[in-house]
C-alpha cells in the first residue's frame, strides 16, 4: 500500500464519520453507535493532527529520545480524549497483550506468550469484563532509517491478523536526509492490501523544512538533552571545580 493510498483510504473513513454524524444530529438511523463514532474520531485525531502537534514539540526541542516521543504522543492524545467527555476510554503506556499461540510461530524463537505495545487505547464500559476497540501505536526513533521498524509493523499487522487490536500506527521519527514521504512508500509496502485501511504508517523528518543552520542548531539541542554525562554537564563541574577551591583554601589557612 502507499502512503496515497493510506491517504484515500482514511479519507473515505472520514466522510463516512461525517456522514454518520449528521444522521445523528437528524435523529436519523444511524449506521455507527457513539462508541465507533468516538473510535474513529481518534483515529482520525492520530492518523491526520497527531503528527503536527509532534513536529511542534520537535521544534521546540522537547523530544530527543524515543521515550520523550512516547511522551508526547501520550500528552496530545490524553488531551484529545479528555475532549470526548466520555470515562470509558481509557490510554495505556507498555501494555502487555496475549495473544494465541498462533501469533508467536513465525517470531523469534523461544517461549513467548505476550507481547508488548508501546501505546494503546481502548474503551472499557463498566458491564464488560476487559477492553475492547483497542488501537495500538509502535513508537520508533533513529538518527539512521533502520529495519527494525518493519519489525515493529509486522507486530501490528500480526496483532491485527489475530484481531488483538482494531487498529493500528507505526510512528517512524528519523533524522537524516531521506524524505519521511519516500520512507513511509517503503514501509507502507509491508502492510497487507487486505489491512491496509487499518494498519497506517506515520513518518517525521525533523529535518523537512529545516535551513541548514537550524538543522545545526537542533542537532546541537538535541546532544545536549538525550542523556546525563558528567562531561557535559556543566553545572556539575562548576560545584566540583567550586568545591575543590574550597578544599584548596581551607589547606592553605591550616598551614599558616
Amino acid at each position: 500500500m502507499t502512503s496515497e493510498g493510506a491517504k484515500k483510504a482514511w479519507e473515505t473513513r472520514r466522510r463516512a464519520l461525517g456522514q454518520t454524524e449528521k444522521r445523528t444530529i437528524g435523529k436519523e438511523s444511524t449506521h455507527w453507535g457513539k462508541s465507533r463514532q468516538e473510535q474513529e474520531a481518534i483515529c482520525d485525531f492520530i492518523y491526520s493532527k497527531l503528527k503536527k502537534h509532534i513536529h511542534y514539540d520537535l521544534n521546540e526541542y522537547r523530544i530527543s529520545s524515543e521515550a520523550d516521543l512516547r511522551s508526547s504522543v501520550t500528552f496530545y492524545l490524553r488531551n484529545f480524549i479528555d475532549k470526548l467527555k466520555t470515562k470509558d476510554w481509557r490510554l495505556h503506556t507498555g501494555l502487555w497483550t496475549y495473544p494465541e499461540a498462533s501469533f508467536f510461530k513465525n517470531r523469534k524463537k523461544g517461549k513467548k506468550s505476550r507481547v508488548e505495545i508501546d501505546v494503546v487505547v481502548t474503551k472499557i464500559p463498566e458491564s464488560f469484563s476487559g477492553a475492547s476497540r483497542p488501537i495500538g501505536i509502535e513508537l520508533k526513533e533513529h538518527q539512521n532509517i533502520g529495519e527494525d521498524a518493519i519489525v515493529d509493523l509486522k507486530k501490528l499487522v500480526d496483532l491485527k491478523k489475530e484481531k488483538m487490536i482494531k487498529y493500528g500506527f507505526l510512528i517512524y521519527l528519523f533524522r537524516n536526509e531521506k524524505e519521511s514521504e519516500i520512507e513511509n512508500e517503503r514501509l507502507s509496502k509491508e502492510i497487507p492490501k487486505k489491512l491496509e485501511d487499518e494498519i497506517f504508517v506515520i513518518t517525521i523528518n525533523p529535518y523537512e523544512g529545516m535551513s541548514g543552520r537550524h538543522v545545526e542548531k537542533f542537532n546541537k539541542k538535541w546532544d545536549q538533552s538525550k542523556d546525563l554525562r558528567p562531561e557535559k554537564m556543566t553545572g556539575r563541574k562548576a560545584g566540583i571545580n567550586r568545591g575543590a577551591s574550597k578544599k584548596t583554601r581551607k589547606k592553605k589557612k591550616s598551614k599558616k
